[in-house]
């Protein structure tokens, strides 16, 4: 048996519907044309009802995907909200230390080493050469 009373096997009530609707169509049936206008309304019951428990199928299965993209989401925007919190907590870092190397390049000490590190660069760049 699958989902919502249909039956693999055919013993499925759509399709003992279905069954009954043939059995009324059977030759020889006193009111014949009634009996198969009848049984046609029957069989085309049975049939919309086969289709009604099918799309029901697929209703609570599209449900149950949205109930796991509505979890996915709501992961995604935990991740993404930790994500802004680390980036702003990462832009706060860049802010100090850009304050920081501010107040080491506007300091008395650096303006006075800067011969020191002028002549360094140029020692550093005749012995660069010199080794290659």
């Amino acid at each position: 048996m699958s989902e919502e009373g249909v039956h693999v096997d055919g013993s499925g009530p759509a399709c003992k519907t279905m069954n009954a609707a043939d059995e009324l169509a059977q030759p020889g049936i006193s009111g014949e044309v009634e009996r198969n206008a009848l049984a046609a309304a029957v069989k085309e019951v049975a049939e919309a009802r086969h289709r009604v428990l099918a799309l029901a199928a697929r209703v609570k299965k599209l449900e149950q995907e949205k109930c796991e993209l509505l979890v996915s989401l709501e992961a995604e925007k935990r991740n993404l909200q930790a994500m802004t919190t680390q980036a702003a907590s990462l832009e706060t870092q860049v802010l100090h230390r850009d304050r920081q190397l501010a107040l080491i390049f506007d300091s008395t000490s650096w303006l006075l080493t800067k011969p020191v590190r002028v002549v360094g660069g140029l020692l550093r760049g005749r012995l660069a050469s010199i080794e290659k």
